[in-house]
């Protein structure tokens, strides 16, 4: 059943996404930080939750909303992961949860912080 459920949710990840994070490495002039590309193209979809409940005028993705990111579970995404879907690159805003069927990760804009 879980195999079920888990092939009509991928099908429904019409997205493609990178995550990549920092890591440290030892260079000539100490340690550095670099960027690396963890995973490449994962299938995924990404849901808006409260966004667009501004007034007239207003930014549609204003920070009062939530973007949920939803993956396979056997993706890995490590705290503070960047992931890039459409352009747009978005920060890792807590710990996954990790369904039997997918993952589940709340994401913010790259450079805001989460209130």
């Amino acid at each position: 059943m879980v195999k079920r459920a888990k092939k009509q949710l991928e099908r429904l990840m019409e997205k493609r996404c990178d995550i990549s994070g920092w890591v440290e490495e030892q260079g000539e002039d100490g340690v550095e930080q670099k960027e690396v590309l963890f995973e490449a193209q994962v299938p995924c979809r990404i849901s808006y939750a409260g966004l667009g409940e501004g007034k007239k005028g207003t930014d549609f993705l204003s920070p009062k909303g939530t973007v949920v990111l939803f993956t396979a579970a056997e993706v890995e995404l490590p705290l503070g992961a960047v992931v890039r879907i459409d352009q747009k690159q978005y920060r890792q805003a807590g710990e996954s949860r990790t369904y039997p069927t997918h993952r589940e990760t709340v994401l913010v804009p790259f450079g805001e912080e989460r209130v």
